[in-house]
């Protein structure tokens, strides 16, 4: 029998034009895959593979749109309970307590209390919908929470429904009950980074810095540039001002050089922060020559003491110290003692993420430095890391580019004929690595050589997540600020871990589940044989005429992502019957018909 509370994957989209309603209407389900994960335990700590909400983008066509399926049934909870205790097949029951149990300190209620009996049937994830006590559009720090054993326990981020009446959010499993609660204050300060013109995403906590990284160093003089995509002020938000590009980091060390420079460009941030109505001002200058040290330090004291004359906040970013005892351009007790808190960039090679922070922060731990004033920088970004440096990129297009595949076909495809698939960049009989957990970068890999550039690309997903929140929790930093924080589908949904560990201070350690990093293969007619890598299929083409898709799906344990590729079978090329003239001057073409609707690498 079906495990009840077991994903289900939907079929992928037969046809590029299928819609997203008719794909989610028309699914049919398969039982045999992906298969139910059982729990594990790993080395060191408790961790178990994860059986959270999945859900199915199929990027089909040339333009590789984006088709985002979501495996949940929808049950609502609007004060229809019957007042029973159990739940008839395909039903589920609520009823409402007439009390809460206690709440913890930061936290009140948006709901009543209700018990939940749900069928088999409805065990699995769910969408679900709860009746708020008072009406409200308001959903920051809004959440399910669930009470076992003595303690209430976040389940997912919500949003209003109803028109403000009601709350709307997806969680893992139908609990036993369930309660909206808002966080009206956090153990740990969340900070936020976002882009100009974006807004903060509506599952993110809120209450800390939301930096809008909308300011640079002009290229020449002291000046500040704003970007033009930021609209209107900033009101209560932080103006960021970053070095993110070579030219802009030349520019501040040659600032730096100068007092009266330092002096100018004080004088245009706190120009900048009052023109756009900041409420303070996120200094994010990543690359300050060591030699310039002193010079940094003495502009972050200036220009904190313009900021609290205006009564604005300052927070400054230092990045990774490339040795434990050598902070570089960053005198971090300064820095300190003039900033409202200081956010710790990691390094942008996700391989070196814990080879470089741990070590940084123990020294500075031993040497006496206060952590707590320090927050952990993390990005919802996935990394991308070749010959010419480290990019960033969405998860749906690193597992998009992990979904790429060719057919090997040298001629007309005939009926019955077999077909050689590959797996351009996860083929591990071509070389490639496939899908696999990285130990050293605590995430989901695989890399791929693209003619004579080799490609490392790290997946961004909660599973990576939990770990970096783990290394914040075990040296005791005093916050996590998510940078890529803005609404953005294409972008992992990390913001349960995240909340979790701001309000708690506990981190829930997982892996994926083996399985779901295997590739999977789907054919609308004939025999698909998957190889033994995975990475590589025979498609033996069916007995009649006619254009067939073939689907490679990938998963980096969350989502699955496929692309199609149409194949065209035809009948064979008859030759004509030559004469006897022009038999000497006969010919014999072969065709391949073969269409990619991928983009091959």
């Amino acid at each position: 029998m079906r495990d009840p509370r077991r994903p289900r994957l939907p079929r992928m989209p037969q046809s590029r034009f299928e819609d997203e309603d008719t794909a989610a209407a028309d699914s049919e389900y398969d039982d045999e895959w992906p298969p139910a994960p059982p729990a594990r335990r790993g080395d060191g700590g408790s961790f178990e593979a994860d059986r959270n909400l999945l859900r199915v983008a199929g990027l089909i066509g040339i333009l590789a749109a984006v088709i985002l399926i979501l495996v949940l049934p929808p049950i609502s909870i609007l004060d229809r309970g019957n007042g029973g205790t159990t739940a008839a097949p395909g039903e589920v029951v609520t009823k409402a307590r007439k009390s809460l149990p206690a709440l913890p300190e930061g936290i009140e209620a948006a709901s009543a209390f209700y018990d939940i009996a749900a069928s088999a049937s409805n065990q699995g994830p769910a969408t679900l919908t709860v009746r708020l006590s008072q009406q409200t559009n308001d959903g920051r720090n809004l959440a399910f929470y669930t009470y076992a054993d003595g303690q209430w326990e976040r389940l997912a981020a919500v949003e209003p429904a109803d028109g403000g009446r009601a709350a709307r959010g997806e969680v893992p499993f139908v609990p036993s009950n369930i309660a909206v609660l808002r966080r009206t204050s956090f153990a740990r300060t969340p900070g936020l980074i976002i882009a100009p013109g974006q807004t903060p995403d509506l599952a993110a906590p809120t209450g800390g810095v939301i930096s809008v990284l909308a300011g640079a160093p002009a290229a020449g003089g002291e000046d500040i540039e704003i970007s033009s995509q930021l609209q209107g002020g900033l009101a209560d938000r932080y103006l960021g001002v970053s070095s993110a590009t070579l030219a802009q980091a030349a520019a501040v060390n040659r600032i730096l050089a100068d007092p009266n420079a330092i002096k100018r460009h004080v004088d245009a941030i706190v120009g900048a922060a009052q023109r756009t109505n900041a409420a303070g001002v996120h200094l994010d200058y990543t690359a300050v020559d060591p030699a310039r040290r002193a010079a940094f330090s003495s502009l972050v004291e200036q220009l904190s003491i313009q900021l609290r004359a205006t009564r604005r906040g300052l927070v400054v970013t230092v990045a990774t110290p490339i040795s434990a005892n050598d902070t570089g351009g960053y005198d971090w007790g300064a820095l300190a003692a003039a900033a409202d808190a200081l956010w710790l960039r990691p390094p942008a090679d996700p391989a070196l993420f814990y080879e470089q922070l741990e070590p940084a922060l123990v020294t500075r731990r031993d040497s006496g430095f206060d952590l707590r004033k320090v927050s952990l920088v993390v990005d919802r970004h996935s990394h991308d890391h070749a010959t010419e440096g480290t990019s960033a990129l969405s998860l749906q297009d690193a597992l998009a580019t992990a979904a790429v595949l060719q057919a090997r076909v040298d001629q007309t495809i005939t009926p019955g004929r077999e077909v050689t698939i590959v797996g351009a960049n996860i083929s591990q009989d071509e070389g490639d690595s496939g899908l696999r957990w990285d130990d050293r970068a605590k995430s989901v890999v695989f890399s791929y050589a693209e003619r004579t550039n080799q490609h490392m690309v790290w997946l961004e997903n909660r599973f990576s997540m939990a770990f970096r929140l783990d290394l914040a929790r075990r040296y005791g930093l005093g916050g996590v600020t998510v940078d890529g924080a803005g609404q953005d589908d294409a972008l992992p949904d990390v913001w349960n871990v995240v909340a979790r560990y701001l309000e708690e201070g506990k981190v829930h350690l997982e892996y994926p589940y083996g399985p779901y990093l295997q590739p999977q293969w789907v054919a609308t007619d004939g025999r698909i044989d998957r190889g033994a890598s995975g990475g590589l299929a025979v498609w033996s083409a069916p007995n009649r005429t006619g254009v067939y898709d073939i689907t490679l799906v990938v998963s980096d344990g969350v989502i699955f992502v496929g692309r199609q590729l149409s194949l065209r079978v035809a009948e064979p090329q008859r030759e004509p019957t030559p004469t006897a003239s022009a038999a000497a001057s006969a010919t014999r073409t072969a065709i391949a018909t073969a269409t990619a609707t991928g983009t091959p690498r």
